[in-house]
């Protein structure tokens, strides 16, 4: 379904998959109950996952390439490049509690995002769930 030009909707992960023509996996790990799970692709190249509870969102991005996709331009007060493996991910929020995590792995570049933030555990949890 066409959500908007540019944006599609899609009911399941392997609609999104077949869709957008790489692999996408759900994310682990997510530290708050979610009520409902959206799959889209933006333009020809971003797959979208977006998480919904309650009390928090999550929206995971992969594309392909090297670029920030995560659409999040705020400024944030805490701002920390932790290493993963291979891999340094760059991660911000205020005061202790993180919203945003971009990082590149094999060609492609991932990001999430939270409404509300989360404590680095929860937000490693997450992010060791999709590599």
């Amino acid at each position: 379904m066409l959500v908007s030009p540019g944006i599609k909707e899609y009911s399941s992960l392997q609609e999104l998959v077949a869709g957008i023509g790489f692999e996408v996996t759900d994310i682990g790990g997510i530290p708050f109950e979610v009520e409902d799970t959206s799959y889209f692709s933006i333009g020809v190249e971003t797959a979208q996952i977006r998480y919904s509870g309650a009390n928090n969102s999550l929206t995971f991005r992969i594309s392909p390439g090297t670029n920030d996709n995560s659409g999040n331009y705020e400024e944030y007060g805490d701002a920390n490049i932790i290493q993963i493996g291979n891999e340094q991910v760059t991660i911000k929020g205020n005061q202790g509690k993180y919203e945003l995590a971009i990082w590149n792995s094999q060609g492609f570049s991932y990001s999430l995002s939270l409404k509300k933030g989360v404590s680095v555990e929860e937000l490693l949890s997450m992010i060791k769930s999709v590599r």
